[in-house]
């Protein structure tokens, strides 16, 4: 496993009339912290909807709804168990999508709308998901995990 470093604190030196700060680098390992949006490379996110955790391997993008039988529209993510429908799920209603900055969530203009922590998204305007985000999908809500 490779190592990461994030600076923590500086560190000065003086010499004569001038001060130079440097980074103080702390390893890192390549897992998780709570509230983070960075995941390793063999993390999957978990949501947990009511007392289910269900797992979600990582891809690049990631499409959450419901499943349309008629259309043959396929999500990545189906939320039809979880009374998806009753609580306003639409069909296409959120993106995921994972980049080298991190996880990033973006409602596809949904009627019933997407909330980040209690804050309504914009359609199509990425937002950084974090390790223990709430998310509500029309009235379905989840708790974000990396696990």
């Amino acid at each position: 496993m490779t190592d990461q470093f994030i600076a923590t604190d500086f560190i000065l030196t003086h010499e004569g009339r001038s001060t130079t700060a440097y980074l103080d680098p702390a390893p890192v390992r390549n897992t998780p912290r709570f509230g983070t949006s960075f995941m390793g490379r063999q993390q999957k996110l978990v949501l947990y909807i009511r007392i289910t955790a269900l797992q979600v391997p990582l891809k690049r993008e990631l499409l959450v709804g419901r499943a349309d039988s008629e259309c043959g529209e396929p999500v990545d993510v189906d939320l039809t168990p979880f009374r998806a429908r009753s609580l306003g799920v639409a069909y296409q209603h959120l993106l995921i999508s994972r980049g080298l900055d991190g996880l990033k969530v973006a409602d596809l203009n949904s009627m019933s709308g997407s909330y980040l922590n209690g804050a309504r998204l914009l359609p199509y305007q990425t937002r950084f998901l974090h390790d223990g985000d709430d998310l509500r999908l029309g009235q379905l809500v989840m708790r974000v995990s990396f696990a």
